[in-house]
C-alpha cells in the first residue's frame, strides 16, 4: 500500500537512501540537513513530500524544496525553491510522479506567505515535459550556461585517452589562458580584489546597495551566504572586490568539480555595484585561481539580458552545445502581482549559487 505524506521526523535516512539510489550519489547525512534543515528561513515538515510503502517500509519517490526570503519588486518575500524529485523505477508506473508533484503543491497553498515555488530544470528531459503539460508549470527563459576553456584537455581527450598526452594538453592550455588572462588584465585599470575567509556584515551592507538591481532575486546578505558557503564536502573560494571608498563593493564565490576527466571551476555567483571594472577584476583573480590549480574550465550561469551576461561574453566564456540545456521554471501560489510580471526573464535574477547541485 501506498501512502502520500508530509515529512516526520526520522525519515532522514530513508530519503537518503532513495536519494543515493535514484540519482547514483552517495550523500551524508550532513549534507542533508545543510540542504533541508540548516536554511536560514527555517525548515517545516511540509518543504518535502514523499510516498511510502508501507509493507516494506520503504520511501519510494519524493518532492522536497526549501523556502527562501526574496526580494519581490521593493519587499522581501517568501518562495519556495524546489528540487529532489524522484521516484524508484519500479514505482514510476500509473501517477505517482504527478500525485507528488500535486501533493507538494497543495501543501505550498497551504502557506498564504509563499508567493511562487521555482526550480532549474533540465529542459529536455521527460520530468519538464510532464511537469508543463500536467502541472501548469511555466517557463521564464531557458538559463544560459557559459563555460570559458583553460585547457585543452577536453580537446586531446577526443583523440586519446592517454592520460599523459590528457595532461600535456591541460598543461599548454593552461600556461595559454594564463597568457591570455594576464592581457586582458592590463586592458583597463583594475580595482583591488581579496580572498575572504568568511561572509561578514559587509554581505548586509553590500546587499542594501546593489538590490535595487534587481526585481526578483533570493535575498543575498550574511545570514544566507554564511549558510550557502558551508556546505559538507564543498570547497569554496570567496573573492572580494574593493569600490573607491574602500568598501567591499563587490563578491565572487568559486566552487569546484569533477566531470569525468575533466576539472572544472563553477562561479556560483557574481554580486557587484554596477561597475564593470570591478566584475572583470574578480573574473581575472577567479581564472587565474582556476588556472593554479590547473582546472580545465570554468561555468557560470546568467540570464542573457541582464549586464553580468555582457561582461562574461567580454572576459571569454561561451556556451557550449555539450552541456545540457536548462530552464527557468516557476508556478504561482499566493502572487498579488500580473503573471506577466513573472514571465519576463528581465526580472528574474539566477545563477549556479540558486542551484542545489554544487
Amino acid at each position: 500500500m501506498l501512502t502520500f505524506r508530509t515529512y516526520r521526523e526520522g525519515d532522514d535516512a530513508g530519503l537518503i537512501r532513495l536519494f543515493d539510489d535514484v540519482f547514483g550519489q552517495s550523500r551524508t547525512m550532513e549534507d542533508f540537513l545543510w540542504k533541508f534543515k540548516q536554511v536560514p528561513d527555517g525548515f517545516q515538515d511540509d518543504n518535502i513530500f514523499l510516498v511510502e510503502d508501507e509493507e516494506k517500509h520503504l520511501i519510494c519517490g519524493a518532492y522536497g524544496g526549501t523556502l527562501f526570503r526574496t526580494k519581490i519588486e521593493d519587499q522581501t518575500r517568501i518562495t519556495a525553491h524546489l528540487f529532489d524529485n524522484c521516484v524508484r523505477p519500479e514505482y514510476r508506473k500509473g501517477n505517482v510522479f504527478v500525485r507528488l508533484v500535486r501533493g507538494l503543491m497543495a501543501e505550498n497553498e497551504k502557506r498564504q506567505e509563499i508567493v511562487f515555488a521555482y526550480g532549474i530544470a533540465e529542459s529536455k528531459g521527460l520530468l519538464f515535459m510532464v511537469g508543463k503539460k500536467l502541472l501548469q508549470y511555466r517557463v521564464v527563459s531557458d538559463l544560459p550556461r557559459l563555460l570559458k576553456r583553460l585547457s585543452l584537455a577536453g580537446v586531446a581527450s577526443r583523440f586519446t585517452q592517454n592520460p599523459a598526452l590528457i595532461l600535456g594538453g591541460r598543461s599548454v592550455g593552461n600556461t595559454l589562458s594564463s597568457l591570455g588572462n594576464s592581457l586582458r588584465g592590463t586592458r583597463r585599470s583594475a580595482v583591488p580584489v581579496r580572498q575572504v575567509d568568511a561572509f561578514g556584515p559587509w554581505a548586509d551592507a553590500l546587499w542594501q546597495r546593489v538590490s535595487s538591481q534587481f526585481q526578483i532575486a533570493t535575498v543575498r546578505d550574511h545570514a544566507y551566504l554564511t549558510w550557502r558557503y558551508s556546505r559538507p564536502g564543498h570547497k569554496y573560494t570567496v573573492f572580494v572586490a574593493e569600490n573607491d571608498r574602500g568598501e567591499v563593493g563587490g563578491y565572487l564565490t568559486l566552487g569546484r568539480g569533477q566531470e569525468g576527466f575533466l576539472k572544472i571551476g563553477y562561479i556560483l555567483d557574481i554580486l557587484t555595484e554596477r561597475d564593470s571594472r570591478m566584475v572583470q577584476s574578480l573574473l581575472q583573480a577567479a581564472t587565474q585561481e582556476a588556472l593554479k590549480e590547473h582546472l580545465d574550465f570554468l561555468e557560470c550561469w546568467n540570464l542573457e539580458g541582464e549586464a553580468l551576461f555582457r561582461e562574461l561574453r567580454e572576459a571569454g566564456f561561451r556556451r557550449r552545445p555539450w552541456r545540457r540545456p536548462l530552464a527557468i521554471v516557476y508556478r504561482t501560489v499566493h502572487a498579488d502581482l500580473p503573471e506577466r510580471f513573472f514571465q519576463d526573464p528581465r526580472n528574474w535574477h539566477i545563477t549556479m549559487s540558486d542551484s542545489d547541485v554544487y
